[in-house]
């Protein structure tokens, strides 16, 4: 019985292997139903793998991938991919970085924490966490113990706070420095 499971478990990977881009298959990740297409995990966003190889031709049913350059500061140039559902951005992919930004509601942690939802939920899903900004990203963020490498990007004009976001670069913050409907704008993984 072990060693059928062990076959259909391997039969398993090796159809998902054919698939690109390719989320790495675990048993866990081999048994999951089809509605977790988008599920956002610490290494994966839905099928695409943070720090995988990307090609233009790995478009799929629904979605189109444009490369993109971009001026990576000291004479450097950033790759980055640009992931497209029915012409809206849903992802941005940087392999070498690397890291997965998501733009769209429909991905979403385990947790059904997406973009869109408010700062409310998060703590909600997630009551141990940390809030801080840095000016060097011009980004604010939620943090989660529990998910590693996980960033909640938060709207900005939200902030209500009263210090001196230029102070250092990280300046933590606390609830009360946001309005209650504060959304989530974005979220990101990162290696």
């Amino acid at each position: 019985m072990k060693k059928m499971q062990r076959l259909s478990v391997i039969s398993a990977a090796l159809v998902v292997s054919l698939l690109i881009p390719l989320c790495s298959v675990s048993a866990d990740v081999a048994a999951k139903p089809p509605s977790d297409e988008y599920l956002i995990t610490e290494k994966c966003v839905g099928s695409f793998v943070l720090g995988a190889e990307i090609s233009t031709s790995s478009s799929g049913v629904g979605y189109e991938i444009k490369k993109e350059t971009r001026d990576g500061g000291e004479g450097t140039v950033k790759t980055t991919y640009v992931v497209l559902e029915n012409g809206e951005k849903t992802l941005e992919i940087e392999p070498a970085y690397p890291q997965i930004m998501i733009f769209s509601a429909e991905y979403h942690t385990k947790e059904e924490i997406r973009v869109g939802n408010t700062l409310e939920d998060l703590v909600k899903a997630y009551p141990k966490y940390a809030l801080a900004y840095t000016y060097i990203s011009d980004k604010f963020m939620f943090e989660a113990e529990g998910l590693p490498k996980t960033q909640f990007l938060l709207d900005g004009e939200s902030f209500i706070g009263k210090q001196d976001l230029m102070e250092g670069d990280w300046i933590d913050l606390s609830l009360n420095d946001f309005k209650s409907s504060t959304k989530i704008i974005s979220i990101r993984i990162y290696d």
